[in-house]
């Protein structure tokens, strides 16, 4: 079994809007409000149902040709967790010889584990950040049942 948390990171944008040159380091937003403020952490199934990873309107473009002061690593990503368990049961057969039987069941009780939050797409020559129906939002998600069971003869 494990358990971790999420990642760190930043909200950031594509586009060179200090006028540094090129963008592709990518530039802060401004903080303008309360990430949290009407953040529920919850999936969001579709657009408009309300569930927030963190609060979209709380970050706004800088002003042309400065740099926006959203700080770096504020907000975590969904944790994870997975539990696997093996179970294995050997069988005497007489002599040296033996069989083992192995069932190892991988996510057993099926947990999805979420993606990370959507932080905007690329459009033309940078992010769409607040702009995007989808930014502050966790959609999609991960994790299946495996099992796999095995049969092994020793002699």
């Amino acid at each position: 079994t494990f358990f971790r948390t999420g990642t760190p990171f930043a909200v950031l944008r594509g586009n060179d809007i200090a006028g540094v040159g090129d963008g592709g380091f990518l530039q802060p937003y401004n903080l303008v409000g309360d990430v949290n403020a009407g953040a529920n952490k919850e999936f969001s199934n579709a657009v408009g149902d309300g569930n927030f990873w963190f609060n979209p309107a709380a970050f706004a473009a800088p002003a042309a040709g400065t740099f926006g002061d959203s700080p770096r690593n504020l907000i975590y990503n969904p944790g994870e967790q997975q539990w696997d368990m093996a179970i294995f049961k050997n069988f005497n057969l007489g002599g040296t010889r033996k069989a083992q039987f192995r069932a190892e069941f991988f996510n057993f009780p099926n947990h999805p584990n979420w993606s990370n939050v959507q932080t905007g797409s690329l459009q033309g020559q940078g992010w769409a950040g607040p702009n995007s129906s989808n930014f502050g939002r966790v959609t999609g998600k991960s994790g299946e049942r495996t099992v796999q069971l095995s049969l092994r003869f020793l002699f």
